[in-house]
């Protein structure tokens, strides 16, 4: 089926191009580039946009290569004019900001959809394919969330208790979905440079297969089920010097507390400081070895979770 361009506009004239498959129920919202500094989305979906336009679809897939085009322009995760982060802004609270106009109008659009999935990068970090899971909406939503994202067959995935724990992230655009009642998760990919092709693929191929079990699209492969994908409650560690950070550990791999995970060189002085893990747990994601400054994500830790969301796994 051949796709169709339409442009959503805000009223400050920003304008964001949708790639349109289908015209019928369901409507599918794959959508990337929120954070204009995440690249690996756009390029996922750019290429699902040129294996499914021979496809007879049964539904309607919307697809958002790029939804912050100008953060996206100057490759940075907030918006350039305003600051803001245009992922914690769901719904937009209506203070006629370009971040707020971007999120009214992509708010709107992605609630009259029966399923979003938000794409999304780790700019600098080295990463597995990760899913994203919120606490938000009602069972019969995160369950049939669950299902779906285990299609895509992640290596791990993330829930973020949006009540306790992740507050900040009830403002992300899957939060505002799972509230109106609509099927929503999230997808964090490595940077573009460091994404494998396996990686791409195995999301292209998820995509497509979540596509086949809707009944959107058909498919001559079946669709593999996915085993036991392990759950993680996250706890993010930033770093509180500025320097050369050298990680000394590999993702998914168990750390003890007090071990070291890294180290930053003063590059001023070349004082070593050692970087070390707070907590037992699994390091899920590390910065590649550059300059940080302080403040800037080092490393995620990971517990597993073992509460009733984890048991519809």
């Amino acid at each position: 089926m051949s796709k169709k361009i339409f442009i959503l506009k805000t009223k400050d004239e920003a304008t964001i191009e949708v790639v349109r498959f289908g015209n019928s129920k369901p409507n599918i919202l794959l959508i990337s580039g929120i954070h204009g500094d995440e690249k690996t989305g756009a390029q996922v979906l750019e290429q699902l946009i040129s294996e499914i336009g021979s496809q007879k679809i049964q539904g309607t897939i919307n697809i958002i290569k790029v939804a912050n085009p100008q953060a996206y322009q100057a490759n940075q995760r907030l918006h350039p004019n305003d600051h803001k982060d245009l992922n914690r802004s769901f719904p937009s609270p209506g203070n006629n900001t370009p971040a707020d106009n971007l999120a009214s109008i992509l708010g709107e659009f992605a609630i009259s959809h029966d399923l979003v999935v938000d794409l999304h990068t780790f700019p600098n970090q080295i990463s597995p394919l990760i899913g994203v899971l919120l606490s938000e909406g009602n069972e019969e939503r995160r369950k049939e969330s669950n299902e779906l994202l285990k299609i895509i067959n992640p290596d791990l995935i993330w829930f973020l208790d949006v009540q306790a724990t992740e507050p900040q992230k009830g403002g992300s655009i899957c939060s505002l979905a799972l509230k109106k009642n609509i099927t929503a998760f999230g997808l964090e990919l490595p940077p573009d440079d460091l994404a494998s092709q396996d990686q791409m693929k195995r999301v292209v191929e998820g995509l497509k297969a979540v596509l086949v079990k809707l009944s959107v699209i058909d498919h001559q492969l079946p669709i593999k089920a996915a085993g036991k994908v392990p759950v993680y409650e996250r706890q993010v560690y930033k770093s509180l010097d500025d320097g050369q950070f050298t990680p000394q550990k590999s993702i998914l791999t168990r750390v003890n507390k007090n071990e070291i995970i890294g180290k930053i060189t003063n590059q001023q002085t070349g004082q070593i400081k050692e970087i070390i893990s707070p907590i037992d747990g699994v390091l899920l994601t590390v910065s590649r070895a550059r300059a940080v400054k302080r403040g800037e994500k080092l490393f995620v830790l990971g517990r597993e979770f073992y509460g009733h969301f984890n048991c519809m796994l």
